[in-house]
């Protein structure tokens, strides 16, 4: 089970480890010509509306910091099978926003 293998980390520790290697990666790609990163910190708490949570949840989410870090996942927006929600993996509707997001990004600019 991944979320044991991981050690168990709350969602804020998660959502940390996944915003220090968002970071990560977009500095290491920032000087590479014809390369662009496109952040999707927040993505899925967005598609979900979470309403109720404090900061607004879909600012420019280029700016690597969308969503609330003390939220998780929505779990309708990840992999699952009767019993068990993955912790890791999106589900099919959650890649398709995903591609979506850089279709709309990047992809769109160069079919105009």
């Amino acid at each position: 089970d991944y979320w044991y293998d991981l050690g168990q980390p709350t969602t804020t520790q998660a959502n940390e480890i996944v915003r220090d290697f968002n970071t990560a990666i977009s500095q290491s790609v920032s000087y590479l010509p014809g390369v662009d990163f496109i952040s999707n910190l927040g993505l899925m708490q967005c598609i979900a509306s979470y309403d109720f949570a404090g900061p607004p949840l879909c600012p420019d989410l280029n700016h690597n910091h969308g969503g609330n870090i003390d939220l998780p996942t929505p779990a309708t927006k990840m992999f699952s099978f009767p019993g068990h929600i993955d912790s890791i993996h999106l589900s099919t509707e959650g890649y398709a926003h995903l591609m979506l997001r850089v279709i709309d990004e990047k992809i769109s600019n160069w079919l105009e």
